[in-house]
């Protein structure tokens, strides 16, 4: 069973451990994700990023997602962080962060949700798992993160 959760304070260290685990985050990624995380937990007045967790019967962390409104749009939600274990080999856990997050914004009269991610191998999961569950590739830009690293836009509306 996964349970599907707002972050806590306490759950930050788990966090940067299961990062460290993941070869696919470069130091400044990491510093990014964590002033997102940081920015949710201790800046009561932002809006920008909200933090969800997910983690099993016994608690313990299987992945998190960081979304947000875009603010240069009406109804535009980024996910800018959907990441689960390394440890898990199936897409269970993506899966279940983005129906969450989903929902959530459907409530909130959310219109698109948009997700980056890179065009590399080690990113190979979250593309299936985006056209499994319906996120349209909307965009490449080639080469962006490096010579053959191209940044792929995902969206998907929910507007039925």
């Amino acid at each position: 069973m996964i349970k599907i959760r707002d972050v806590k304070a306490r759950d930050r260290g788990h966090i940067y451990e299961l990062l460290q685990q993941d070869d696919r985050f470069k130091p400044g990624e990491l510093e990014a994700i964590l002033h997102r995380i940081d920015l949710n937990l201790f800046d009561t007045d932002q809006s920008l990023y909200k933090v969800i967790i997910a983690e099993n019967r016994d608690k313990q962390l299987l992945g998190y997602a960081i979304y947000g409104p875009d603010p240069q749009a009406t109804g535009t939600y980024q996910v800018y962080d959907l990441v689960q274990s390394p440890l898990i080999d199936d897409s269970e856990v993506l899966i279940r962060l983005l129906e969450y997050i989903e929902k959530e914004l459907i409530r909130y009269k959310g219109r698109i949700i948009i997700i980056e991610i890179s065009s590399h191998n080690r990113f190979r999961n979250q593309y299936v798992t985006f056209i499994k569950n319906n996120y349209n590739l909307s965009s490449t830009v080639s080469n962006f993160y490096s010579e053959g690293e191209d940044k792929l836009i995902f969206a998907k509306s929910l507007i039925s």
